[in-house]
């Protein structure tokens, strides 16, 4: 039934299948359908934070920032401050493991302040 609602356009399904796809292994293919559920919804920061975590898991880093960086825009934008915090957090640690990782010291401001 997802696979023929994701097809179908359902944004709804499109993120379930996703989810399903990253929890049985198949995280390549589970970015295909994040990307068209945020097309169809780009305030669902659900969806950010999945693809993020999907992307991390794959370890494509910059694109994962990037996303979760996104999610932190819309957060603020919708003055939800318990996402923009958890966004935040989520970068800092992320960021802090990946420098960790390589041997660098993180200067990551995951969460600028509003102008």
């Amino acid at each position: 039934w997802y696979q023929f609602a994701a097809a179908a356009g359902n944004r709804e399904a499109q993120y379930n299948l996703a989810l399903a796809l990253t929890q049985t292994g198949k995280p390549e293919q589970a970015i295909e359908h994040y990307e068209p559920a945020l097309r169809s919804k780009p305030d669902a920061l659900q969806s950010y934070a999945s693809l993020a975590q999907t992307l991390a898991m794959l370890n494509r880093s910059k694109e994962a920032i990037a996303v979760a960086k996104r999610g932190i825009e819309i957060a603020r934008a919708a003055g939800k401050q318990d996402e923009l915090k958890q966004f935040g957090d989520w970068v800092k640690d992320y960021s802090f493991k990946q420098h960790a990782a390589s041997g660098k010291s993180s200067s990551v401001d995951p969460a600028p302040s509003p102008k």
